[in-house]
């Protein structure tokens, strides 16, 4: 996605990093989905996020927005996780084993995290100007719907957010779920979610 260059997006970077940095909860939209957002440095507001949704366990994600910050907080990077990263077209999460560099409080029930490099310019650089990894939640409605585009989001999410971001409500072109993968034993990989 390209960068646009406009007050509105410049104005919204500065307000949801203060947000975050705040230990605030955001509704933000990213490369997939809208998603409500917190900085994982504030153990807090990771509770509030996951609170949530009855599926948080399953559902949450941590963006990241360059390899370069995902490889700090994994072990290593297999090379071709780090090649399907490189060349993946398409929203694309990861699968980790019990990364060390990241908070226990972001693990599913297997111990593993899903950790996402975004493809979005947007939170790419909010991630960058925020200095630290965002773990978000998609936004669902009681059907556990992803709802397509930002007027289609209840208005108790709304609510639940200390900040919503005014960049991209009007986009019509969300709900691409992300794909998942994993590294297998074997070394294949493994998709879980195309």
């Amino acid at each position: 996605m390209s960068k646009p260059e406009s007050i509105l997006y410049e104005m919204e970077i500065i307000q949801a990093r203060n947000a975050l940095r705040e230990g605030k909860l955001i509704l933000i939209p990213t490369d997939a989905l809208w998603c409500l957002a917190a900085s994982i440095e504030f153990p807090e507001t990771l509770e509030r996020l996951k609170s949530n949704s009855t599926h948080a366990d399953e559902e949450l994600e941590v963006l990241f927005p360059d390899i370069q910050s995902l490889k700090k907080a994994v072990d290593h990077l297999h090379p071709r996780l780090e090649t399907l990263l490189l060349y993946h077209t398409r929203p694309l999460a990861i699968l980790f084993d019990e990364p060390p560099g990241l908070p226990a409080n972001l693990q599913r029930p297997d111990g593993s995290m899903a950790l996402r490099v975004t493809l979005d310019t947007f939170v790419r650089e909010l991630a960058h100007t925020l200095d630290a990894a965002i773990a978000v939640l998609p936004v669902q409605d009681s059907t556990r719907d992803t709802p397509a585009h930002f007027g289609s989001i209840s208005s108790g999410v709304i609510q639940a957010a200390d900040y919503v971001v005014r960049y991209r409500q009007n986009d019509r072109n969300m709900g691409e779920i992300p794909v998942l993968v994993r590294l297998g034993i074997d070394e294949e990989l493994e998709f879980i979610r195309e």
